[in-house]
């Protein structure tokens, strides 16, 4: 797993599943090899940080249960799958079902976070 700026094991599992299930306007991931050296926007990677560490603070309890069924780059994986409502993430039977409803349920209070590349060629959160 790449080490995205400096960011914790979680943030940056976040962000490397953010990169993987986002797509251009043409529809190329933006994992994809010709996005290898663009940029993440200084305000997406303060966003990044800022949710992640808020969820991470906000549910200290829950995650460190968590942690007794899937490591922390999961977690920051299902985070950022779960509150933008894809096909899988805590509530999928990764997680006892207490848990993961009560970890997706945290999550989806962040709402949802799109990623484009904007015209400078960098990549933007909205």
């Amino acid at each position: 797993m790449t080490n995205y700026l400096g960011m914790d094991t979680f943030t940056s599992a976040y962000c490397e599943c953010a990169l993987w299930s986002s797509t251009d306007d043409k529809g190329t991931p933006l994992d994809a090899a010709e996005y290898a050296d663009t940029e993440l926007a200084e305000k997406t990677v303060a966003k990044f940080k800022a949710d992640c560490e808020r969820f991470q603070a906000e549910n200290a309890e829950l995650l460190a249960r968590a942690s007794e069924h899937q490591s922390t780059d999961r977690q920051g994986h299902d985070f950022w799958l779960t509150r933008n409502r894809h096909g899988a993430g805590f509530w999928d039977g990764d997680y006892p079902k207490e848990l993961g409803d009560a970890l997706t349920k945290a999550s989806e209070k962040f709402g949802t976070c799109n990623l484009y590349v904007g015209d400078d060629g960098k990549i933007h959160a909205m």
